[in-house]
This record gives structure tokens, C-alpha cells and sequence, in this order.
């Protein structure tokens, strides 16, 4: 429907709903009602029911629906605690202590293996294993 006719036709409606509201009649006859306007059956698509839901609002729903959520992750029983530098008390030498992993046992202590650092001379330092608060170095 081009621009024209459409403007036509809502014209015509706004007269039609204007003489209607106004009571305009022949005198005698009763008021002139607009004709009732069905509007067109939607006919279902071969091999669907007329009850059965549109897919577009199938898909709408479906994509709407609330997303269940994961559930919580247990904390970390084993951390990983990368390459260290220490000052050995006493010697002011500085050891190297290879990346190992410590094991959780409280919430603020955790269980240290023993560990063998290296000096830069090429010496062997042992630090004993056991419990340590969380933070603490060897």
C-alpha cells in the first residue's frame, strides 16, 4: 500500500468514526453503525496444530530463561609457591629455593616438604619440612 492510499483510508476511518460518534442518522432510522471489520484467521502451517506455540516465541522464551549457576569451587588444598631468594640467618649468603608445593591443613597454616636450596657457590642449604603459618618463609 503506497503512501497515498493509506492516507486515504485513515481518512476515510476518521470520517466514518467522526459521523458514528455524532449521532448522524437519517431521521427515524436508528444510528448508522461502521460495518465490523473480522480480522484475518491466521492459518496454521500444514502438520501444526492452531494451539501449538510459535517458535519464535519458543526460541524468545528459551533464550530468556535464567541461566543456572555453577556451583562454588572448593578452595585449593595445594599451592604452588614459586622460586624464593632467602638470606640464610646468620651467613648473609643468599640461597635460591626451588618452586614447590605446599599443602593446605588449616586455613592459615600449611605443610612444607623439605626443601634443598642452592648458594651461589654451588652449596647445598636443607631447610627442614613442617607446619608454617600462611605467608612465613622457609
Amino acid at each position: 500500500m503506497n503512501r497515498y492510499s493509506a492516507r486515504k483510508t485513515v481518512r476515510l476511518l476518521g470520517l466514518l468514526a467522526v459521523f458514528a460518534s455524532a449521532g448522524y442518522a437519517e431521521a427515524g432510522s436508528p444510528l448508522v453503525q461502521p460495518p465490523f471489520i473480522q480480522p484475518p484467521l491466521v492459518q496454521p502451517s500444514p502438520g501444526r496444530s492452531p494451539l501449538a506455540p510459535d517458535p519464535i516465541d519458543q526460541s524468545r522464551g528459551l533464550s530468556l530463561r535464567p541461566v543456572p549457576s555453577a556451583p562454588v569451587p572448593p578452595p585449593p588444598t595445594e599451592r604452588l609457591v614459586p622460586e624464593q631468594r632467602v638470606i640464610v640467618p646468620g651467613t648473609n649468603r643468599e640461597v635460591v629455593i626451588p618452586p614447590h608445593y605446599e599443602r593446605q591443613v588449616t586455613d592459615q597454616r600449611w605443610q612444607v616438604p623439605p626443601l634443598t636450596g642452592y648458594g651461589s657457590q654451588g652449596e647445598i642449604v636443607h631447610f627442614p619440612g613442617g607446619e608454617r603459618p600462611f605467608g612465613q618463609s622457609p
